[in-house]
């Protein structure tokens, strides 16, 4: 085998985890009254389908904890690049970048773009 990494059938290449996963991170607090319900189901098909991508349902990402006030449908939604593997641990990779949709719609095709940005 040449100089990359090893691999067996069944098994993860050894150098996995140092490759930048897309974490799609989706505010399911019950105190921000349950906004992200929708979006994470809106996204649960995109993010699957998406390479190295994981969605991430998560309390609070609003960095004031504002969600409860953008509304209903207004989700909100933070992307981060990060290394590590989503069993054991994911580590931040640079900035993360907030979804400013207004609807969950909105939000998807941000969502979308970034992740085909890679």
């Amino acid at each position: 085998m040449g100089g990359g990494a090893e691999q067996t059938p069944g098994s993860r290449t050894r150098h996995a985890t140092e490759q930048p996963l897309a974490a799609v991170l989706v505010c399911a607090d019950e105190a921000c009254g349950g906004c992200g319900a929708a979006a994470l189901e809106a996204l649960r098909p995109l993010v699957a389908h998406t390479p190295r991508a994981v969605l991430v349902r998560s309390g609070c990402v609003h960095p004031r904890g504002g969600c409860r006030d953008r509304g209903p449908d207004a989700p909100s939604v933070r992307l981060q690049r990060c290394t590590g593997d989503p069993r054991t641990g994911l580590r931040p990779h640079g900035p993360s970048h907030a979804v400013d949709g207004a609807s969950t719609a909105e939000a998807y095709r941000q969502v979308e773009r970034w992740l085909d940005e890679g």
